[in-house]
């Protein structure tokens, strides 16, 4: 029913509220352009919550869809209450609780990418497998960070509005221990034609079969376009594996 990546929509927060401060404000002509780029491209789910922007990100995803008419017919959208304590054992009672009155707990939001890989040691992912519960990974390139585009140029960091350019995966020490990944990442970039923003997504929706959707945010009509190429091509067996142990080493040391 649902692509493999959705349009993560954080960003159409309009600067309002503490979270909605992390991005800059989009206007409504290019939060049009970026929905109608992802529903021409095979997006056909948007991800949004009350807490984005006070529920500005719902209104401004609302009037999107609503002005990009039919093309907007076959779009799902998924909304959600503030995103803390999912752990393994709040899923099972969920979905035991849902079960009781004949439904289905059917996704879990956790944070999850190539540089965060903590629901692979506390038991969500075996958990969501076991269950049938799908994973949508939020903050899937770590915030712009696995596009590369920080290790080639320091100073962008520096010129990011927002609180996020004040974490450790944006400084200098951060970005240099990161550093291999990408490197492997813009390998097979180039290999398939493709940015290592798309080939880390790549292996995110294919590296755990179909359990892990992901959301993507776009705040420039370039990554939505980025986006819905990472869903063009699939990484082999071999280069997912390749992937999967750098990630590993780097996070090693980031420990």
């Amino acid at each position: 029913m649902l692509s493999p990546l959705g349009l993560g929509c954080w960003q159409f927060s309009n600067g309002q509220g503490i979270v909605g401060k992390f991005w800059p404000v989009i206007g409504p002509d290019d939060v049009l352009k970026i929905v109608q780029t992802s529903l021409h491209g095979g997006i056909n789910w948007f991800d949004t919550a009350e807490v984005y922007g006070k529920g500005q990100s719902e209104q401004m995803l609302a009037k999107a869809l609503k002005d990009a008419g039919t093309l907007a017919d076959s779009a799902h959208i998924a909304t959600k209450w503030w995103p803390v304590f999912r752990t393994a054992k709040n899923m099972r009672e969920a979905d035991r609780v849902l079960r009781e009155h004949g439904l289905r707990l059917i996704s879990n939001q956790v944070k999850y990418s190539l540089l965060d890989r903590r629901i692979e040691q506390n038991g969500i992912l075996d958990t969501a497998k076991e269950l049938g519960i799908a994973i949508i990974a939020y903050s899937p390139l770590e915030q712009g960070i696995l596009s590369g585009k920080f290790h080639k140029n320091p100073a962008l960091a520096q010129s990011i509005t927002g609180p996020r350019k004040w974490t450790s995966p944006f400084r200098s020490t951060g970005l240099k221990k990161s550093q291999p990944l990408i490197t492997v990442l813009e390998e097979l970039a180039r290999k398939y034609d493709a940015s290592a923003t798309q080939i880390a997504l790549n292996w995110l929706i294919h590296a755990h079969g179909e359990t892990v959707f992901a959301i993507p945010g776009a705040s420039k009509v370039h990554h939505a376009e980025e986006n819905v190429k990472a869903m063009r091509f699939s990484l082999t067996s071999s280069e997912l594996q390749e992937i999967d142990k750098v990630s590993k080493q780097v996070l090693s040391i980031n420990n």
